[in-house]
């Protein structure tokens, strides 16, 4: 394969660091923006002659790298993966010792194949996000609405401000909150499959009353899920088919309705704007997990893959991989 050598020249104003004992220093930092595509033998060039120094971001080490210089300036030369970057302290001087460029020698010698066998964290979510509703004593629904604009829509049937993002802190009222009205909120949960242990997962649950297909539900809370704010409740498990999910909230002039969840071990379908339970999610693609039934998952999945006949160094290469964080385990032991 060709290797291709591309050439950064530095056209800013560098950042000079002096003290009242020292020689004044130049720190550098680079990063490559293309998220996908490598940048290999980037020569980068710093007018002058300077001493370089490699400070690591992952691990926090430093050390020296070799440099080289002509007519007056200062070049060195790296490898940038996608989203990679390097953080440079240059010094007045000259330094030919240290870290030497190595051009990357890599060969493919296995490619995993997908999809894998996964384990998740934490029970996959089903965003319970819209909603019909009105208020306790009324006899017909309104219309399904998506919870936000359903909080406004009860705060003017109730003679309050809309909520509009910019309102102040709960704390800042010290006021007596006499409670205005009760809000029902119908939910429909439809379900490919039997789920066992179900949970329902809402704000200030203690204060809710919750009907699962017409039968009362204890609200004593057993935990948080994300946010300590967000207490979870059991559900009875049932069968495929759909179902009828009711809470009764308090409302006051503080009142806020907010999303719930429904926590669990199955996978879920998005369908426009409606969402279908369905098998668990046991295998995935490396790709974009929404569409392999997690649209709305908030925890970690662990890739179990497999291959033989390899020995000697290895490097992993994920070249398109869009995540904060990844770590590596190979037969069991953690790898950097």
């Amino acid at each position: 394969m060709k290797r291709i050598t591309h050439t950064l020249l530095l056209a800013v104003l560098p950042i000079m660091l002096t003290t009242a004992h020292s020689s004044p220093t130049l720190d550098l930092f680079l990063c490559n923006t293309d998220r996908v595509l490598p940048r290999d033998g980037v020569s980068v060039k710093v007018r002058g002659d300077w001493a370089v120094t490699h400070w690591n971001t992952l691990t926090g080490e430093c050390e020296a790298l070799a440099a080289e210089y002509d007519n007056g300036w200062t070049r060195i030369r790296w490898d940038f993966p996608g989203c990679g970057s390097l953080l440079l302290q240059m010094k007045p001087g000259k330094q030919s010792t240290g870290k030497a460029y190595a051009p990357s020698a890599l060969q493919e010698v296995v490619r995993l194949d997908d999809p894998a066998s996964v384990s998740l964290s934490e029970p996959n979510v089903l965003l319970l996000d819209q909603a019909r509703w009105r208020l306790a004593g009324d006899t017909t629904w309104e219309p399904l609405e998506e919870i936000l604009r359903l909080d406004n829509l009860v705060k003017r049937k109730l003679g309050l401000l809309d909520r509009t993002g910019g309102d102040g802190q709960p704390w800042t009222d010290t006021e007596e909150v006499p409670v205005l009205a009760r809000v029902e909120l119908h939910y429909e949960i439809s379900s490919a499959i039997p789920v066992a242990a179900p949970v329902l997962a809402l704000e200030d649950a203690g204060d809710a009353e919750i009907f699962w297909n017409g039968a009362a539900v204890p609200t004593a809370p057993t935990g948080w899920w994300v946010d300590e704010a967000i207490q979870t409740v059991p559900l009875p498990g049932f069968d495929a088919g759909v179902h009828e999910l009711i809470l009764r909230i308090p409302y006051h002039r503080r009142s806020g309705i907010e999303n719930a969840y429904l926590l669990g071990d199955f996978g879920v379908r998005v369908l426009g704007r409606r969402a279908e339970i369905i098998e668990p999610v046991r295998r995935l693609s490396f790709g974009d997990w929404t569409h392999q039934g997690l649209p709305f998952y908030a925890g970690n999945v662990t890739y179990h893959c497999q291959f033989t006949g390899l020995a000697g160094l290895l490097e992993l290469q994920v070249a398109h991989f869009k995540s904060p964080v990844l770590s590596i385990a190979l037969d069991g032991t953690p790898k950097s």
